[in-house]
């Protein structure tokens, strides 16, 4: 059985796109992560295949809103960084909800595909097993350089460049 790397990767040359959401709740970063059925499935942000006449940030915002139920991110959309893993470039982008409610509001619970969709506290994901290891160091990078360690400042408001 093929790990889930080896499964995006295999046949599927190109560039995937991923969205990093999160919101703030009672002083508290909370992100959105999907699953995909299957038995090799991890948790991940929200994301895949750019296809083809599409743009990342179009494909971005197209995998979001299938896995998660949540439409018209793009305006809101900043990209964070690039990664390139055998022959995929992946770009991660990310969007901060204002309002836990807004963050809530038309999530589904179930992706297009079936994806699980859940959302968890920072502190959660910190220690999750079954994190999928690329989307782990990626949010790791991302609490470092854009959150500046625990997403939070002395004030308890999200430090997002």
């Amino acid at each position: 059985m093929l790990s889930p790397l080896e499964t995006l990767i295999r046949g599927k040359e190109g560039k995937h796109a991923s969205v990093i959401a999160c919101a703030k709740q009672k002083g508290k970063l909370f992100f959105i992560l999907v699953k995909s059925p299957g038995n090799w499935s991890e948790w991940k942000f929200p994301g895949g295949r750019v296809e083809n006449g599409e743009n990342i940030k179009q494909a971005a915002k197209r995998e979001f809103a299938e896995e998660t139920g949540k439409e018209n991110v793009v305006e809101d959309l900043k990209f964070f960084r690039k990664e390139k893993n055998k022959e995929i470039f992946f770009f991660f982008f990310y969007v901060f909800f204002h309002s836990f409610r807004s963050f809530r509001k038309d999530l589904k619970e179930r992706g297009d595909e079936g994806e699980e969709v859940k959302i968890f506290s920072i502190d959660e994901m910190k220690s999750m097993q079954g994190f999928f290891q690329p989307h782990r160091e990626v949010f790791l990078r991302f609490l470092k350089e854009e959150c500046h360690g625990e997403g939070l400042n002395k004030n308890g408001i999200p430090v997002l460049a």
